[in-house]
C-alpha cells in the first residue's frame, strides 16, 4: 500500500506540475498544455449556446457545465470500453478543468483576467465590455454569493486537486497491477 501511495504521489506531482505549467519551458509540455487549454476553451464556449435554450442563467453556466461534462463523458466511454489507462487520464482532465474553473470564479469581482469571447471576432470590444459578460460574476450575483467568490474558488480548486490526486493514485494502482501480471507471466517461478 505504501508503494502504491508513493507511486501515486510521484505521478500526481508530475501531472500537477504539468497541469500548472511549472515545466512550461520544456517545449513538449508547453505545447501539450497549450493544446489542452485551447480544447478546454473551445469546449467551454460551445457550452454556452448548447445551454442557451434554457434561459440566461444556464446560458452563463453552460460553458462551465459543458467544460466539466465532456471529460466525464470521455471517462464513461473509456470505462465502458475497458480502456483502463484512458480512464485515469480523463479523470485527471476532469480535475484539471476544476482548476481552470476555480481561476475563473476567483476573478468574479476582481476582473483581472484577460478574457476572450467569440463576439470579439465580429466587433471590437474592450476588456471592460467583455467583463460585463463574465460568467461567474453573473452566476454568483444571481445566487447572492458574489462576496464569497474567493472561498468558492478555493473549494472548487481543492476538489480539482483531490480529483487529480485520485486519478494519479488510480493510475498507480493500475500500473502496479500490470507490473505484477507481467512478472507472473515472465517469471512464474517467483509467483
Amino acid at each position: 500500500m505504501l508503494f502504491r501511495f508513493a507511486v501515486g504521489a510521484f505521478l500526481f506531482a508530475g501531472l500537477l506540475g504539468a497541469a500548472f505549467g511549472y515545466y512550461a519551458p520544456i517545449p513538449l509540455v508547453s505545447t501539450i498544455l497549450s493544446v489542452l487549454n485551447l480544447i478546454n476553451f473551445v469546449i467551454h464556449e460551445v457550452g454556452h449556446p448548447l445551454f442557451g435554450f434554457f434561459g440566461r442563467f444556464l446560458t452563463a453556466a453552460g460553458g462551465t457545465i459543458f467544460q466539466l461534462l465532456v471529460p466525464l463523458i470521455f471517462t464513461l466511454v473509456a470505462f465502458l470500453g475497458r480502456y483502463q489507462v484512458a480512464v485515469w487520464f480523463f479523470v485527471f482532465w476532469f480535475g484539471q478543468n476544476f482548476i481552470h474553473v476555480s481561476i475563473y470564479i476567483a476573478d468574479a469581482r476582481a476582473h483581472e483576467l484577460e478574457l476572450f469571447t467569440p463576439a470579439m471576432m465580429s466587433q471590437a470590444m474592450s476588456q471592460e465590455e467583455v467583463h460585463k459578460h463574465h460568467d461567474w460574476t453573473y452566476l454568483l450575483t444571481q445566487l447572492g454569493l458574489l462576496d464569497f467568490d474567493i472561498q468558492i474558488s478555493w473549494i472548487v480548486y481543492s476538489l480539482g486537486v483531490l480529483i487529480m490526486f485520485g486519478s494519479a493514485l488510480g493510475a498507480a494502482f493500475k500500473f502496479e497491477a500490470h507490473i505484477r501480471e507481467w512478472c507472473r507471466t515472465k517469471f512464474p517461478q517467483f509467483s
